[in-house]
């Protein structure tokens, strides 16, 4: 079973409290790519998107002796970035009735889109982890069928494989995130696997 990203921060945590420079770069490669695309969901621009990610970074750099949990410093990230990215999208220069229109249809949904967003991006994270440590043609399957969403057709087609090692490649490596991911990821990777490829 993997190590999930939440047991990764516990354990980092003490040393960012510290102000250990390690930690804190430990924490950034776990999180710097899903932030990313949590911004870029929001925003629409991978540019300003990895502006507001490195902003969250710095400003969690700053407070890192307040935190007193695992979850309360990711939830500062979290929160720290859908806050500049609010603020990014009004100072877009729109006109005041797009703006209006966003916001309010925004604030409908933004604790419910808040939160599914973080819980893709935390799913993610774990998938990610989960298929590095898959054998490489396995991966690749994995990769190519559920992350980028190809036919089977088209996945063996690009591996060079038949379709039917592609299949075997694809329980093989179905069964093996079974065994190491924890048993709610797994069964919510299967469930929103669509939607994962949009965070």
């Amino acid at each position: 079973m993997i190590v999930l990203p939440e047991q990764i921060v516990t354990v980092l945590l003490v040393g960012i409290n510290k102000g250990d420079a390690d930690a804190f770069a430990q924490l950034y490669r776990l999180y710097h790519v899903p932030l990313c695309l949590f911004a870029e969901r929001l925003l629409k621009d991978s540019v300003a998107a990895e502006d507001l990610v490195e902003d969250a970074f710095a400003k969690l750099w700053e407070q890192r002796r307040s935190f007193n949990s695992s979850t309360h410093l990711v939830a500062f990230l979290y929160r720290s970035l859908r806050n500049s990215c609010l603020d990014a999208i009004k100072m877009q220069g729109r006109s005041v009735e797009r703006h209006r229109a966003f916001v309010e249809e925004y604030y409908d949904i933004a604790n419910t889109d808040y939160l599914t967003t973080m819980v893709r991006t935390e799913l993610m994270v774990a998938l990610h982890q989960a298929i590095e440590l898959l054998p490489p043609q396995v991966a690749n399957v994995i990769q190519k069928t559920y992350i980028e969403g190809k036919s089977n057709q088209e996945a063996a087609d690009e591996l060079g494989i038949s379709l039917q090692t592609l299949k075997n490649h694809k329980n093989r490596g179905l069964g093996l995130l079974k065994q190491r991911m924890h048993k709610t990821q797994f069964g919510l990777m299967l469930c929103f696997i669509d939607t994962i490829r949009a965070v």
